[in-house]
């Protein structure tokens, strides 16, 4: 299953670089305390407010994946993709990095700097090699 992440480019370029993805919020109670993400080709409110924009980066799931409530308590269970259907999706911290495959990468507003985008450019290449695994 292909799930998208929006962020900005420097937040793309981040992930990437430190194979981590670090939440908005750190404790596990709280709502953002995971990736937040979009399971492709299914409707959601994408007029919500973004923490960053113009990036994404698509992960390929292939774990549990529940639907539930947007108002479902926090912690949620780790490695479930936990779909609050029309809002979001949500791979909780404590999910194992075995489960969290980024595939591929896009930029619509680029705003990185000549040297970052070089980076950009070898990490699309060796994304296309061999999927790449990152922490939560």
């Amino acid at each position: 299953m292909k799930l998208v992440h929006t962020c900005s480019s420097h937040s793309l370029l981040s992930i990437l670089k430190s194979k981590r993805f670090v939440p908005k919020y750190d404790s596990p109670l709280a709502g953002d305390s995971g990736i937040n993400c979009f399971i492709a080709d299914r409707k959601y409110n994408t007029s919500q407010c973004f923490g960053g924009a113009g990036a994404f980066l698509y992960f390929d799931w292939q774990s549990t994946v529940t639907e539930v409530s947007i108002d479902a308590p926090f912690p949620l269970t780790p490695d479930v993709l936990h779909n609050q259907e029309s809002w979001r999706a949500v791979i909780p911290r404590g999910t194992k990095s075995s489960l969290i495959k980024v595939v591929d990468f896009e930029i619509k507003d680029n705003e990185l700097n000549f040297w970052d985008n070089i980076q950009i450019k070898y990490f699309k290449y060796k994304l296309k090699k061999n999927p790449m695994f990152i922490n939560l």
